[in-house]
Formats: C-alpha cells, structure tokens, sequence
C-alpha cells in the first residue's frame, strides 16, 4: 500500500505547529512495516521533511506552492486527488487545519 501524506500547510517558523506533522513523519520513517510513504511538501517546508529518509519506502516530494497561499494548495490539490483517483493510495491530509 502507498500512503500520500500532505504536508502542504507545515509553516516552518509559525508558532509550533509544524512540529507534530514533521515528528509525526519522523516516526512513520522509522517504523518496519510493508507500507510506502510519501510526504507531499511545500517548496517552502521541504526541508523540514528531507533528513527523514528517502528510497523505495519512504519519499518527499517537493511541490511547486507556497505553505502560506490556499488558491495555490487547493489547486495542486484538486490536481493531485484527481491524479490519484482510482489507484491504489490512501491520502492523508495535513493535520493542520487550512485558514
């Protein structure tokens, strides 16, 4: 199975809420489990995400958006859903609520 995490909204620098999605990541790096992982970053938050593996197992993907601008997050999601549509993926998204 391939689980798509969205990391879209992680701010790095706001407050602390980038600190549970990127531990939260961290902690999915690690475990020993058949599953395929992929975080979806900002251009902005990707480095937050790439010290956290990399392989068959366990990807990031830097996305063209800003963490900080919604029509741009909608839009690559709507995109990205719709790319996924059908497969053989389970979407998580971001535990941090969109403003």
């Amino acid at each position: 199975m391939k689980v798509g995490i969205d990391a879209l909204t992680v701010r790095p620098g706001i407050g602390s809420g980038f600190v549970y999605p990127t531990e939260l990541v961290r902690a999915l790096a690690r475990r020993d489990d058949p599953i395929d992982y992929v975080v979806f970053a900002a251009r902005d938050n990707v480095r937050l995400f790439e010290d956290m593996g990399s392989g068959p197992k366990f990807n990031v993907i830097s996305c063209r958006v800003s963490s900080g601008s919604v029509v741009q997050r909608s839009a690559y999601r709507h995109g990205l859903l719709s790319a996924l549509n059908g497969k053989t993926w389970t979407y998580v998204p971001s535990p941090i609520l969109d403003h």
